[in-house]
């Protein structure tokens, strides 16, 4: 068996409605296992992690983005210092560090037909 992976990446939001019928009348059967980190437009301050393994699918809350808090607020994370210099360096001027980046892995994936 031959498994293909493609990783989808984008700064723009999705549309709530749009991915809620993509995942429920056109998610290929042939996706395997996929997971990653997404956000809607109608919650910009939320980061939602996505997992789908087989019939099971799960987007639940993975915090905030660094941008929805006060930059004085950013720094009470260790984290953040560890991280800021890195993150300026793919911040989008609109978007700032929002972003999708989900990982899809299964057979005969068709990324252009996936993405139309």
């Amino acid at each position: 068996m031959v498994f293909h992976l493609f990783v989808f990446r984008s700064q723009r939001p999705f549309h709530p409605q749009r991915l809620h019928s993509y995942l429920n009348e056109r998610y290929p059967h042939n996706i395997i296992r996929a997971k990653g980190l997404l956000w809607l437009a109608s919650r910009p301050n939320l980061a939602i992690s996505f997992s789908q393994a087989g019939g099971s699918v799960r987007l639940e809350s993975a915090g905030s983005w660094w941008s929805s808090m006060p930059e004085e607020q950013r720094y009470q994370y260790p984290s953040y210092a560890e991280i800021s210099a890195e993150l300026l360096k793919r911040w989008h001027p609109e978007w700032e560090d929002r972003k999708n980046e989900l990982v899809f892995i299964g057979q005969h994936l068709d990324k252009e037909k996936y993405l139309s």
